[in-house]
């Protein structure tokens, strides 16, 4: 991803969502994204991402129906269903400014 222009997972799951269907299953996509930051574009949808994390659909649609923040957030929601590889393949991510417990806590 380039550096200039991905600073947070939110823009950087393109990577994700835009070759999920090019990705074997039990295979491994490996995003080098020096820019990245940050998970959310802002502090909110940020902090929303580290709790609940890329955990794929049913996941993220039962923590909605337990979460008025996530349910005020559809587009959080969204995000957290797209970023995720749904147990299908692995992701690897390689971000310049975030350590690896943080992207392993998402």
């Amino acid at each position: 991803l380039d550096e200039g222009e991905y600073h947070s997972t939110w823009l950087g799951n393109k990577a994700i969502y835009r070759t999920r269907m090019a990705i074997a299953t039990g295979g491994e996509l490996i995003i080098l994204a020096p820019g990245v930051r940050k998970f959310g574009e802002d502090d909110q949808v940020d902090e929303l991402i580290r709790q609940y994390g890329y955990v794929g659909t049913p996941a993220v649609m039962k923590a909605m129906e337990d979460s008025p923040i996530l349910k005020e957030n559809l587009s959080a929601v969204a995000h957290l269903i797209h970023g995720s590889s749904e147990g299908r393949f692995s992701v690897t991510y390689c971000p310049g400014h975030l350590t690896r417990e943080e992207v392993e806590g998402v």
